[in-house]
């Protein structure tokens, strides 16, 4: 891995950065695209629609062992127009979770790493009294 930029160093020691999350699962029928902000946002030339720090992920961890960890990825508050062109059947779908340090200021990605790159498996939808 690459020593990280003097720009991001500076940026996380003055706390100028905040670390978001950008999820993009890649489906036959359209992208799923969300971050964990407020609005849209584009990032690597793709344009993600926010969920307002609903985003959240659990699994990742590293390891030696040979193993085939679980992820789990929720998305609170999605209005369910934004997933319905995505069907059910999300096995094999590419999925690929980016942290990104975004500059408070200007707004612009100081740091952007990929923290999961694999497949899918499935989707589950669960619907609440607030759906939308």
């Amino acid at each position: 891995m690459a020593a990280p930029s003097t720009a991001f160093q500076n940026a996380i020691r003055s706390n100028s950065a905040a670390r978001q999350l950008f999820v993009k699962l890649e489906h036959a029928e359209g992208d799923v695209l969300a971050w964990d902000g407020l609005g849209s946002y584009t990032l690597d030339s793709e344009t993600y629609t926010g969920v307002q720090g609903l985003i959240g992920i659990e699994g990742i961890s590293e390891s030696y062992d040979v193993q085939e960890p679980g992820l789990s990825i929720t998305l609170s508050a999605v209005p369910l127009s934004a997933i319905t062109n995505t069907a059910q059947d999300v096995r094999g779908d590419e999925l690929t979770i980016k942290a990104a340090w975004i500059d408070i200021e200007t707004g612009l990605p100081v740091h952007t790493e990929t923290i999961f790159g694999g497949h899918a498996d499935k989707l589950k939808i669960m619907r609440s009294e607030t759906d939308f």
